[in-house]
C-alpha cells in the first residue's frame, strides 16, 4: 500500500527513529491531516541536506518537540 507506515521504513512504534518527517493532506482530500511520522534515517534519499530539512521543517528531530 502506497501511504501505509512501512512505506516510510516503519517498524511498530518509534523506537529507534532519529527524525520525523512532517506530512501533510492533499487539497482533495476529504479529511485533512497534518502531522508528523518517524521516518528511518536510511529512508532518506539526500542525508547530507538533513539539516537543511530541518531548518525548512520537513523534518524534526524525535523528542526536540515541545508538546
Amino acid at each position: 500500500v502506497k501511504n501505509s507506515p512501512d512505506a516510510y521504513g516503519m517498524v511498530s512504534g518509534s523506537e529507534g527513529y532519529e527524525y520525523e518527517m512532517f506530512f501533510s493532506s492533499n487539497p482533495n482530500d476529504m479529511i485533512k491531516i497534518d502531522g508528523w511520522i518517524p521516518i528511518d534515517t536510511s529512508r532518506i534519499e539526500k542525508a547530507d541536506k538533513i539539516n537543511e530539512y530541518i531548518e525548512i521543517g520537513l523534518l524534526r528531530r524525535i523528542g526536540s518537540s515541545l508538546s
